[in-house]
């Protein structure tokens, strides 16, 4: 429940990553030329509710929280996000860590094409090609388990044609926090383990 709650508080913010960071800059007025630049699009300081970078300095740039006024105008740069394709930068939708380590499992499960964010919902494309929304792992869990192998045939072997499940089973064991708000989830299960980067909100 709280974390529904904390993502429709989040609907209207887009993340930016890979913004060259300077000592003495207009978070603000950099975002609105980048935008413009690159998406051909125009926003003003008027579409913009509050824009500024996150965490500590570091030797890469900060990303930076853009927070629109209203809904249209956040989806109508989203949809543009193609346009800083060739560059480093990059747009996210920011996600509560929850989802964000469920989003990061679905992807390693499943592949980047086949899983993307809608809003408050995490969509993926099972084995089979349909839909599904998951909110946690045991979501994925149950989806990628769905997936049968066909095990390799073998000479005079009743079994050549034998179906095998594989299990996943991902649970975050550990977070361990190597620098500013960058941890690191380890998930582990009985086809190994995994460590992925997570943006600690």
């Amino acid at each position: 429940m709280h974390d529904n709650l904390e993502m429709k508080s989040r609907r209207k913010i887009l993340m930016f990553h890979g913004v060259p960071e300077a000592k003495e800059e207009n978070v603000t007025r950099e975002l609105i030329k980048i935008i413009k630049d690159h998406l051909q699009f125009d926003i003003s300081k008027d579409d913009i509710r509050r824009c500024h970078r996150m965490g500590r300095v570091d030797e890469k740039p900060r990303p930076i929280i853009i927070k629109f006024q209203n809904l249209e105008r956040k989806d109508q740069v989203w949809t543009k996000k193609s346009g800083f394709k060739g560059t480093f930068i990059t747009i996210s939708k920011f996600l509560t860590r929850r989802r964000r380590e469920v989003f990061l499992v679905a992807r390693k499960c499943f592949g980047i094409s086949k899983c993307w964010t809608t809003h408050d919902l995490i969509i993926v494309i099972g084995p089979d090609g349909s839909q599904h929304h998951v909110e946690c792992t045991k979501d994925v869990e149950a989806i990628y388990t769905a997936k049968d192998i066909v095990g390799p045939s073998s000479h005079g072997s009743s079994n050549a044609n034998t179906k095998k499940a594989i299990s996943i089973e991902p649970s975050v064991t550990q977070i361990q926090v190597i620098s500013g708000n960058s941890p690191v989830v380890s998930i582990s299960g009985n086809s190994g383990s995994m460590k992925l980067g997570i943006w600690v909100f």
